[in-house]
């Protein structure tokens, strides 16, 4: 039920936690894009629709910051959501375990992993 109330807009207030992705377009294009699929508020502005299209349309690095960059500027003028806070992630781990990584993006590589 809340589902289905919440893929129609029907709420005032949406509160949602997340984890960032690695790349950018993992997460702002489908949450914020116009008519994409996580776009619960139905946010919608053409230029930062145009930004992320040209963004995912390059290689270059520099030039696909620049334009994320400019996109969040955009979205964040806009105001559809407030940032209400962003918490640190904590992983405690035994002395044992050996090999560990943290990756900031909560992701987990296990295979260099072990227990002494």
């Amino acid at each position: 039920m809340w589902t289905k109330r919440r893929n129609g807009g029907d709420f005032d207030m949406y509160d949602e936690a997340w984890i960032a992705d690695l790349d950018p377009d993992e997460t702002i294009y489908p949450e914020w894009h116009s008519g994409k699929p996580w776009n619960f508020v139905g946010y919608s502005n053409k230029e930062f629709d145009k930004l992320l299209s040209e963004a995912q349309d390059t290689l270059n690095q520099a030039t696909r910051k620049k334009l994320y960059d400019r996109a969040e500027d955009l979205l964040m003028a806009d105001a559809p959501l407030a940032v209400l806070a962003h918490m640190k992630v904590f992983k405690i781990l035994n002395k044992r375990v050996q090999g560990f990584q943290y990756i900031p993006v909560d992701l987990l590589n296990l295979h260099s992993v072990w227990l002494a």
